[in-house]
C-alpha cells in the first residue's frame, strides 16, 4: 500500500483508493476510484502513535485479525490492531504535509 502525496492510500500503483463513506462506529474501508479531493479518501499518518487516521471524521484504521477486514474506529492507544508501520517512509515529506 502507498500513502500518496494526495494523502490517499492506494494498493500498489493502482488508481483505486481506500474510501470510508460511513459514520458507523466500525465503518468498513472500501475500494473506490481515486478522486484526489480528500474527504472520504483522506488519510494522515501519526508517526508517534503509528496510526493511520481517516481525515473526514478522525478515526483510526483498525483490522479484524480473524477475517482480515479493515475498518475505522475511535483511536485507542491501547489497541495494537491500530498500529501501522511503513517500510519506506519520507519523514521530511510527512512534516510538510502536517503543516497543511
Amino acid at each position: 500500500m502507498h500513502l500518496t502525496w494526495h494523502q490517499d492510500i492506494r494498493p500498489g500503483r493502482r488508481s483505486i483508493c481506500w474510501d470510508v463513506s460511513s459514520g458507523d462506529p466500525q465503518a468498513p474501508v472500501l475500494l473506490y476510484n481515486c478522486h484526489g479531493m480528500g474527504g472520504n479518501q483522506l488519510w494522515k499518518y501519526d508517526q508517534t502513535q503509528q496510526w493511520l487516521v481517516h481525515g473526514g471524521n478522525p478515526r483510526c484504521l483498525d483490522i479484524n485479525t480473524d477475517n482480515k477486514e479493515l475498518f475505522v474506529s475511535a483511536c485507542d492507544p491501547t489497541k495494537n490492531t491500530q498500529r501501522w508501520k511503513f517500510d519506506k517512509f519520507d519523514h521530511k515529506h510527512l512534516k510538510e504535509l502536517k503543516k497543511n
